[in-house]
């Protein structure tokens, strides 16, 4: 299976960095489920849990809002508060 690489930042430090098999956000439109070759995307996120799963783990991560970027080379960069 493909992997996504993601990037999740906050002003003060990073919060995660590396491969993922999926990761699930909180956007102001609706949940959303972002795979490797994803279209690409941008979307501001609200409060709430970003799910990452790899083939090992499953992590959440609770923020407060922020914006998500997904660009055409498998790459997700989230930038949170």
């Amino acid at each position: 299976m493909n992997n996504l690489y993601l990037s999740i930042f906050t002003l003060k430090k990073k919060l995660y960095e590396g491969q993922v098999r999926q990761v699930n956000v909180p956007s102001k439109d609706g949940d959303i489920g972002i795979l490797a070759h994803h279209t690409p995307l941008i979307a501001a996120l609200k409060p709430g849990e970003i799910l990452i799963k790899t083939n090992e783990k499953k992590e959440k991560i609770s923020i407060e809002g922020g914006f998500l970027e997904v660009k055409q080379n498998s790459q997700a960069v989230i930038l949170a508060t």
